[in-house]
């Protein structure tokens, strides 16, 4: 029986290493393909499709396409060579792997229908909270947002063979506000990386307080550019009257407004921030944490969930969206909405040992139920249904 041929937009994962420039997404799509291809299923080819040559050993092998042009600003000629491009390859099906708020290339709605399309959403927050915490602003903020919405409610939507999401939470919001199918909605959550996992405690502790000036005991928290929605005020609020005299250690670069309302509400001695965090370096923030504190108020799935049970540590999200889907029963869940609760629970977390044991013993557990590899068998079983379709 003759293989089906899937290709795969990899230019995520061509826009820099995961210690420097890769996009979250970016580095899901990278262990996904790494995935696919050390599973060799004889019955799937893979093409991957990117913009210009790549030493990376992905590419070595695999068959792929070089198409020099960006993909989400084709004009239509463009696009009818890359079309053309697909077919001369035998390409079977077409899997974006890297959508969100932010939807496949138009033109791909008006593909050769012999092609399936399979697209990942990887979230539209602003499908459920309001614009500022989306980072949505101005009539221009709102207009793009608006435009994306109706390319995936009108074009691509009706034109995908089957969508990919990351939690039942995002399958029932999606289906419903861009009016796709149940049937089309497939549920694939995460891996996490075996470089999560319990470390060395003295390791550790010196190379955050060499590296990063890091002092102990103290909270992690980790929101990067998308601090609104991922409750940084609240939780800055939550520290103002927290009992125990953990620091708390804001990952990642910060905008000034952040750091603003930290000087203006006398956090100083409360909240550190660590900037920018090395990937490899990540692991060691997680470990060395008391509590890894997460009151997103909205997440599509929500990896420094996982990400922090793996290395051990107690988790506090929000009990909304896919936050408990993930969570299970190995995390203590809070209203994101309610600072007290937010600040109740961190202390309640910090002043029992007994209960820190058991979020840490349940984490881990967890964390074992989600593995990259379980990822890729989940997809190959989409592309093989897809087909079928």
């Amino acid at each position: 029986m003759k293989a089906m041929k899937v290709g795969i937009l990899t230019h995520s994962i061509d826009t820099g290493t995961e210690g420097a420039g890769l996009t979250s997404v970016g580095i899901v799509t990278k262990h996904l393909v790494e995935n696919l291809v050390q599973i060799g299923d004889q019955e799937v080819e893979f093409v991957f499709i990117h913009s210009m040559k790549m030493p990376s050993e992905i590419y070595t092998s695999q068959e792929e396409i070089i198409f020099p042009h960006n993909l989400y600003s084709l004009t239509l000629s463009q696009m009818k060579e890359f079309i053309k491009e697909l077919l001369s390859k035998g390409i079977d099906m077409l899997h974006v792997p890297d959508t969100g708020r932010h939807s496949p290339p138009i033109p791909l709605a008006f593909t050769d229908k012999n092609i399936k399309l399979v697209a990942t959403n990887h979230g539209m927050a602003n499908l459920s909270l309001p614009n500022e915490l989306c980072d949505i602003h101005g009539l221009k903020g709102k207009f793009t947002a608006y435009k994306e919405f109706l390319k995936w409610r009108w074009f691509i939507g009706k034109r995908l063979t089957s969508m990919i999401v990351n939690s039942e939470s995002m399958k029932q919001i999606l289906s419903s506000k861009l009016s796709i199918s149940k049937e089309k909605v497939h549920v694939i959550h995460h891996g996490v990386g075996k470089e999560y996992t319990p470390l060395n405690p003295e390791v550790c502790r010196n190379k955050l307080k060499e590296k990063y000036g890091i002092d102990f005991p103290f909270i992690f928290h980790l929101s990067a550019y998308q601090c609104k929605r991922k409750n940084i005020f609240g939780l800055l609020e939550a520290m103002k009257t927290l009992k125990s005299n953990d620091k708390l250690v804001v990952g990642g670069s910060k905008p000034p407004e952040v750091k603003e309302y930290v000087a203006k509400n006398g956090l100083k001695e409360k909240v550190v921030f660590s900037g920018f965090i090395e990937d490899d370096d990540l692991p060691l923030f997680y470990y060395a944490a008391d509590v890894f504190a997460f009151p997103s108020f909205y997440e599509g799935f929500g990896m420094p969930i996982i990400e922090s049970m793996a290395c051990g540590t107690p988790v506090l999200t929000s009990n909304v969206y896919s936050m408990p889907e993930i969570g299970g029963d190995a995390a203590l869940y809070v209203n994101p909405y309610n600072v007290h609760e937010i600040t109740a629970i961190l202390d309640k977390i910090l002043s029992n040992k007994k209960l820190q044991n058991e979020l840490i013993e349940k984490g881990l557990k967890r964390a074992k139920e989600f593995s990259w590899k379980k990822c890729a068998e989940e997809h190959l079983k989409v592309y093989k249904a897809s087909m079928r379709k």
